[in-house]
């Protein structure tokens, strides 16, 4: 396997993961889906 696979840099999504550990949201706001990909709006035909 390649020795320089050790260097590389964590995908961001996993430096997200990781602030994010423990971290409470408070139960009064509502979540905001921060997603990438695909609508999830349904169309209005």
């Amino acid at each position: 396997m390649n020795p320089h696979l050790a260097l590389l840099q964590p995908y961001p999504s996993e430096k997200l993961q990781r602030w994010f550990a423990g971290v409470t949201p408070q139960a009064s706001l509502a979540a905001i889906r921060l997603s990438i990909g695909i609508n999830e709006v349904p169309r209005g035909d």
